[in-house]
């Protein structure tokens, strides 16, 4: 049963502004939403828009806000006719995770939270790494790409929040939610905007861990150096007690700088020897990955049924933070039983027809690591189905098609969230970074995209879609419409579903 919440507006603001004895209020509930406000709630009114916050916080008031806080300086506001008063508070938004924080009465004290930061790579290692808690003494939930909830064989889906980091309001009560479910670890995706919006403001970080570094993202913040000081800013939490790095990332170093004096650091290569936790042999294949370990107990064989370097990778990631917790029990058999997540290298494939992959990859960098784990898995032609986001870097557009043109055989552009842009002008900056646009099909409308390629390919070829992973949705002008890929090509190859068994069996059978 959910817990009730509810506080004295005097004491939740206590230190951070004065609230006047006479307006004090019990107020049982906090949003920042005010479609969401529910009688009794204090609402916390941000928009960058004057007169759009005006309607939100008549809208608030309206659904029985006992209180709204807002940015500023002038007096409080009392609303006699509806039994509400509102706050001026200067500095609202810096302010907003310790009101979170108080408001549910801190569970990042009560749990320990890791936080997972990096362009490629966090919902995996979140996933990954609350798998590998899970599967010991303690509950553990996680929070991100995919949703928040505990892992578990008894725990139902993951409810889905729409965001890698979700507001901080959110945030705070995802937590709270999971305490009071009994989880004594909670695994967080981090993301640069998520860290820069103060979207975790509040949380005190049990220990942090840097998966990777590729361009993505500068659309907001404008360059790779932003970009990395917004990702560092996780490190830099006074609370943490270890930080986990990847030593075969370009800035490892100026991560390591990052850290707070104090923290532990442990870090973790595929392809340094040096690093605390190392490969000293591997094995990948379709039928997973195979490798022998260093790390601080010894040597340790791992075997997943996993695909690809940068899934070694991500598990390495893992043992890392396990090594950084000493949680290093029964290792070899808890990665074993660690599960891909929806929308990550994901097979699909039905009698005569080809296997068709579907993935998250949507920078430069992933789309690479796909499509050269695919490559020497495929006795036929590999082929791709990508585009790329709208209202996003445009940068990254060319950069993909490079890599799209140098590993695959055969390309079929198509819309990715479009959003806010043009389709056309979004695939006209892709071709732009062909050698040979020409070689390129371009079909707009995502489910034909998929159904052409099947119709051209045969049993021994192998393709991607890349980009939308578990979204079901396509975004064209500030609409989501319903789509998935996953759900697209189980219809067009009927009889599809994720198959069991290795890739190199789905292939060759």
């Amino acid at each position: 049963m959910q817990n009730i919440y509810a506080h004295s507006l005097v004491d939740l603001l206590r230190g951070i502004c004065n609230v006047p004895a006479a307006l004090d209020t019990r107020v049982s509930g906090i949003s920042i939403d005010s479609r969401k406000v529910q009688k009794g709630d204090v609402f916390i009114a941000i928009a960058s828009d004057e007169a759009q916050l005006e309607l939100y916080v008549a809208e608030a008031i309206e659904r029985g806000a006992n209180a709204v806080l807002r940015d500023g300086n002038t007096n409080c506001r009392i609303y006699e006719d509806k039994a509400a008063i509102e706050i001026c508070l200067q500095g609202l938004r810096q302010s907003m995770g310790e009101i979170a924080a108080r408001f549910f009465f801190r569970p990042s004290e009560e749990i320990k939270v890791i936080g997972v930061t990096g362009t490629n790579g966090k919902t995996s290692v979140a996933n990954y790494l609350a798998s590998y808690i899970s599967q010991g003494p303690h509950k553990c939930g996680v929070m991100g790409t995919l949703g928040y909830g505990l892992l578990g064989e008894e725990t139902e889906a993951l409810v889905a929040t729409g965001y890698t980091t979700p507001d901080v309001i959110e945030v705070h009560r995802h937590l709270a939610n999971m305490r009071d479910a009994g989880a004594k670890f909670v695994v967080m995706e981090v993301s640069s905007h998520g860290l820069c919006q103060n979207r975790v403001d509040g949380v005190q970080f049990y220990g942090a861990v840097f998966t990777n570094l590729t361009r993505d993202h500068l659309d907001y913040h404008g360059s790779m150096s932003d970009y990395a000081q917004a990702k560092q800013k996780l490190f830099q939490n006074t609370s943490l007690a270890f930080a986990v790095l990847n030593r075969d990332d370009d800035l490892f170093s100026d991560f390591k700088a990052a850290v707070t004096p104090g923290t532990n650091i442990t870090s973790y290569a595929v392809s340094s020897k040096a690093a605390d936790v190392a490969v000293l042999t591997n094995e990948l294949s379709s039928s997973g990955i195979h490798a022998l370990i260093k790390a601080s107990v010894g040597q340790v064989m791992i075997d997943s049924p996993l695909l690809g370097e940068f899934n070694l990778s991500n598990l390495l990631a893992v043992l890392a933070a396990a090594t950084a917790m000493n949680d290093l029990e029964s290792v070899e058999s808890r990665v074993k039983k660690i599960k891909a997540v929806d929308g990550r290298m994901e097979v699909l494939r039905s009698v005569n027809q080809p296997t068709v992959v579907v993935d998250y990859a949507h920078t430069p960098d992933a789309l690479e690591n796909v499509l050269k784990t695919l490559a020497p898995l495929c006795s036929g032609s590999l082929r791709v189905i990508f585009g790329c986001g709208g209202d996003r870097d445009q940068g990254k557009r060319a950069e993909m098609a490079r890599v799209a043109e140098a590993l695959a055989d055969d390309i079929v552009l198509s819309d990715d969230n479009p959003r806010g842009e043009s389709p056309e002008a979004i695939i006209a900056d892709i071709l732009a970074g062909f050698a040979q646009p020409s070689k390129v099909e371009v079909i707009h409308e995502r489910r034909m995209a998929i159904q052409k390629m099947l119709e051209k390919s045969v049993a021994d070829d192998v393709i991607l879609v890349a980009g939308k992973g578990h979204e079901t949705w396509q975004e064209v002008k500030g609409q989501r419409h319903y789509f998935s890929d996953i759900e697209t090509v189980r219809e067009l190859i009927s009889g599809a579903a994720v198959l069991p068994k290795a890739l190199e069996e789905v292939i060759n059978d």
